[in-house]
C-alpha cells in the first residue's frame, strides 16, 4: 500500500511540476505577446496566442492539484509532524530528481535510493509509533541536503 501511495504521490508531484511550469511560460508569453503587440490591431495580436479554452483547463487543473497538494499537507501535519516533513521532504526529493539529477547512472540510482530512505522512515515510524518524531524527521532531511 506504501509503495503504491509514494507511486502515486510522485505521479501527482511531476504533473503538478509540469503544470506549473507550463502556467510560468503560457504567463510570459503572453505577457511577452501584450508589451510587444500594445497598439496593433486585436487580430494581430491574436497570432500564436492561447485559446481561452487551453488557459482556462490549465489553471483549473493547476488550481485543483494545488488544492489537493495543501490538503494532504494538513491531513499530514494533523497525523504528525513527521509526516508533514515527510511529505515535504519527498516533494524536495522529487524536485531535486527531476530538474537537477543529469547522468544516467544518476537517474537510475537516485529514485531507488530516495525509496530506501523513505522506506527505512516509515518503517521505523510504524515500528516504534511513540518514538520521538523530530528524530527520523532530522535523519530524513540532513541525508537528503547531503
Amino acid at each position: 500500500v506504501a509503495l503504491l501511495a509514494s507511486l502515486l504521490f510522485s505521479a501527482y508531484l511531476q504533473r503538478l511540476g509540469v503544470l506549473s511550469a507550463r502556467l510560468s511560460i503560457y504567463a510570459a508569453q503572453t505577457s511577452r505577446q501584450m508589451r510587444r503587440y500594445a497598439f496593433i490591431a486585436q487580430p494581430l495580436r491574436r497570432i500564436s496566442c492561447y485559446s481561452s479554452n487551453e488557459l482556462l483547463e490549465l489553471w483549473a487543473a493547476w488550481g485543483a492539484l494545488a488544492f489537493l497538494g495543501c490538503w494532504f499537507l494538513y491531513e499530514a501535519l494533523c497525523v504528525g509532524v513527521l509526516w508533514f516533513g515527510g511529505l515535504l521532504g519527498y516533494a524536495l526529493a522529487e524536485y531535486w530528481g527531476i530538474v537537477h539529477v543529469r547522468t544516467l547512472q544518476s537517474r537510475w540510482l537516485f529514485p531507488r535510493a530516495t525509496g530506501l530512505l523513505y522506506g527505512g522512515i516509515l518503517l521505523y515510524a510504524r515500528s516504534w509509533p511513540l518514538g520521538p518524531s523530530w528524530l527520523p524527521l532530522w535523519c530524513l532531511l540532513s541525508t537528503q541536503f547531503w
